[in-house]
């Protein structure tokens, strides 16, 4: 699953999400890309939950 998050601009930012991720399903594989300001999740959350998880960082989202 992908999603933008407009606001993650620096390797701080990405490693707050990943980190909140994580925290969910550790064994969740993530993929920043900070140009295009996306993430790329795989894990065994549902969508939203992942989405909250970065919500919860501090974060806005949307799925792609």
């Amino acid at each position: 699953m992908q999603f933008s998050v407009p606001d993650m601009i620096c390797g701080h930012c990405s490693a707050a999400i990943e980190a909140a991720i994580r925290h969910r399903d550790p064994s969740a594989r993530i993929t920043c890309d900070l140009d295009a300001h996306s993430v790329r999740v795989e894990t065994v959350l549902d969508p939203r939950a992942v989405a909250a998880a970065i919500e919860g960082a501090g974060y806005g989202v949307r799925a792609i």
